[in-house]
């Protein structure tokens, strides 16, 4: 920009000399030369008059050039602004991104602090003395003994259908249904002698019933052992929010984050935040959000679920009912 306005410059003095040469030759060129074409006047004075008033629109050039100045000085300024509103663009679009890398920076600083209280908090766990993620898993353990049936819907899950069946006509071989331990079999034996009924209720596919036993069964384990997992449950939701209201985030870049927090998580993690999502918690006297509904809007956003082991899951119908409950949440 400094060299274009130097160059500038000197070509308008270039002209300027240009014409005060072009104009001092010329009144040479008439003291010398003038009298000779014109012999009949009489006297030089009288010649550069009538040669003077013949060119006296000499003065309007001078006015036009002067002129001529003025709109090249115009023009000039008006380039030297362009130039100038081109600068401050650029200097506006690098403090612009200097202002979102400087975000980004405070938003991966926070992130990543929260990941950490997060992992912290997750360690600090202590249901009745299991500590860490193993509390995890003795939740899922405890939810599944909350009711007398859920634990015989884990044996028959391994099963299909028809293999049901066929054990409430035949009874249980062991040898003939390998996929059942030794365990499963004793449970099944002993829940076709004691509640027989367990079988029709698992091959039942009623939404509406399995979601009024998953219910009463989740207020029972909710009452006594929540309180272990409620501040667990506040801060994983805080992170994915964190995520999810960052304005300045694509939406690809908030699944990167989420991907992050995923990949923290073990499956018994998954599992508890599945049920916690799926039920809403109502104990009377005790209002606490801990997964419904907004936790579990999250969870379907950035499918967090996406690597939860489906064999963890008591009964079928209870990812139908997930699905209900978040009807139109899923991306």
């Amino acid at each position: 920009m400094k060299k274009l306005f130097t160059s500038d410059t000197m070509k308008f003095i270039y002209l300027v000399i240009a014409v005060a040469a072009i104009w001092y030759c010329s009144w040479l060129w008439v003291d010398r030369n003038v009298y000779s074409v014109a012999p009949w006047m009489e006297s030089h004075a009288a010649i550069r008059a009538l040669f003077g008033d013949k060119f006296g629109a000499i003065n309007s050039l001078f006015s036009g050039l002067a002129f001529a100045g003025i709109i090249f000085t115009v023009l000039l300024q008006k380039r030297e602004l362009a130039l100038q509103r081109e600068e401050v663009a650029r200097n506006r679009d690098q403090l612009v991104e200097q202002n979102r890398t400087l975000n980004r920076q405070r938003f991966e600083n926070t992130f990543f602090k929260m990941l950490e209280l997060q992992s912290d908090i997750t360690s600090k766990l202590d249901m009745l003395g299991s500590l860490g993620r193993k509390a995890h898993v003795d939740f899922q353990t405890a939810l599944i003994e909350s009711d007398t049936e859920f634990q015989i819907y884990k044996s028959l899950g391994k099963l299909t259908r028809e293999q049901v069946r066929q054990i409430q006509d035949a009874g249980i071989v062991e040898v003939d249904y390998p996929a059942l331990s030794a365990a499963d079999v004793s449970t099944l034996t002993d829940a076709l002698i004691q509640i027989p009924r367990a079988f029709e209720s698992y091959l039942d596919d009623d939404i509406e019933m399995h979601r009024a036993k998953l219910k009463i069964a989740y207020q029972k384990v909710a009452s006594k052992y929540l309180d272990s997992f409620s501040h667990y449950f506040r801060s994983l939701y805080r992170v994915l929010d964190f995520v999810h209201s960052n304005e300045d985030l694509k939406e690809s870049e908030k699944n990167k984050y989420a991907k992050i927090m995923r990949s923290q998580l073990s499956d018994a993690e998954l599992v508890c935040l599945f049920y916690n999502a799926l039920m809403p918690y109502e104990i009377p006297g005790r209002p606490m959000e801990l997964g419904f509904p907004k936790l579990g809007r999250l969870l379907i956003a950035y499918n967090i679920l996406h690597n939860m082991n489906e064999a963890d899951v008591i009964h079928r119908t209870h990812q139908k009912i997930f699905q209900e409950s978040y009807r139109g949440e899923a991306r």
